[in-house]
């Protein structure tokens, strides 16, 4: 009776954890804010093929515009288009990587640091041609402080699909609630194999 009680406080525990509110410092992010905790460390930008080293590690390339489907300033048009840039990357001595970017999207890199696009200039008008060397992209890159729990994510409008866990832990969902927890490989098998988790 008593290894019941203690295994049922136990998974409270474990599934409860976290109630804690998350603070960010850019609540209009949702990508990052409803995930992590974060530091914006720096916000730059670069013009085509320039480097700029962006912490005391990190080293980065504005290398190429890969696709600009933007709709022109001065036209209507039904989807306002996206714009997607290659940008290389490296750290200390190793080699440039690349990765290609929109402004919609959060690129985890190199561990704890994710690269974000916020803008590229100029934006399209009907009456001008934008060559290559035009180009200039604002970027920021940002320190991850650390992972929300999953409740906090979930509450903050995280799908369950897109729930982040630590290192070494996976996510499993509680078979009464539907509500999300992050757990180790072992335990996750023991809560499904008695059917409290899927």
């Amino acid at each position: 009776m008593k290894l019941l009680i203690f295994t049922v406080l136990a998974l409270f525990v474990v599934f409860g954890a976290g109630s804690a509110s998350a603070q960010s410092s850019d609540a209009s992010d949702s990508n990052l804010s409803s995930k992590y905790t974060y530091d914006v460390i720096s916000e730059f930008v670069l013009k085509l093929n320039q480097d700029v080293v962006v912490t005391d590690d990190i080293m980065m390339r504005f290398s190429n515009v890969t696709s600009d489907s933007r709709c022109p300033s001065d036209v209507t048009c039904i989807w306002q288009g996206e714009i997607r840039i290659q940008v290389d990357v490296k750290k200390e001595n190793t080699a440039f990587e690349s990765i290609v970017l929109g402004t919609d999207d959060v690129i985890p890199v190199f561990g704890k640091y994710f690269i974000r696009l916020l803008k590229v200039e100029p934006y399209p008008q009907s009456t001008h041609q934008i060559q290559q060397d035009e180009y200039v992209a604002t970027l920021a890159i940002t320190k991850i402080n650390k992972i929300l729990s999953p409740l906090q994510q979930f509450k903050s409008g995280v799908s369950i699909d897109k729930i982040q866990c630590k290192e070494s832990l996976q996510l499993v969902i509680r078979a009464s609630d539907d509500s999300p927890a992050c757990v180790t490989p072992a335990t996750k098998a023991k809560l499904i194999e008695r059917g409290w988790a899927y």
